[in-house]
């Protein structure tokens, strides 16, 4: 009899620089990657970079950022393999 064992991916989290509620930068970790960061815009909402600095876009929401990150991460690992 052959098992299978599969790993539920985990979602993306954001740690801050500084415990203080209204930080304006945060990393973006995937287990314990940095696959990125998010800053805060005002306004304009949150803009996401993936760890080579490079924008991927801005978003209404923290969760929003860190899942555009973490999409972003698992599509260059599934176009490397």
């Amino acid at each position: 009899m052959t098992t299978l064992l599969t790993t539920r991916p985990q979602a993306p989290r954001m740690i801050t620089t500084r415990n203080v509620p209204s930080a304006t930068w945060a990393a973006v970790y995937f287990g314990c990657e940095c696959i990125g960061h998010v800053v805060w815009r005002g306004p304009w909402g949150i803009e996401a970079f993936d760890r080579n600095d490079r924008s991927v876009g801005i978003f209404a929401t923290q969760g929003e950022a860190a899942n555009a990150l973490g999409q972003l991460m698992l599509s260059e690992e599934s176009s490397t393999t």
